[in-house]
């Protein structure tokens, strides 16, 4: 075998390699409607976990807790009680 063709068939044994690394991504996250329609299904309890743990501007989760008050009557003083906020526990 040459020079040249070692470099060669190193060349494809390398692009064959990165080819088969990259053919199990990992599945893209929810869509943006999937998120809203899955924080929507949630219990209130969870729902005012979900928005304390959010990134969300204090303003829009005190006007989110507002909403969850109204609707179900579970307030968010009582939900956060207590400590940091864990979504999906209870």
């Amino acid at each position: 075998m040459t020079k040249n063709q070692f470099i060669t068939s190193l060349a494809i044994f390398v692009c064959l390699f990165l080819v088969g690394c990259n053919a199990g991504n990992a599945p893209s996250g929810m869509s943006e409607g999937d998120a809203k329609a899955a924080i929507a299904n949630m219990k209130p309890e969870d729902r005012i976990r979900a928005i304390a743990s959010s990134p969300m501007r204090q303003a829009d989760k005190d006007r989110e807790y507002a909403k969850i008050e109204a609707e179900s009557g579970v307030k968010a003083s009582d939900v956060l009680k207590g400590g940091a906020p864990t979504p999906g526990g209870g």
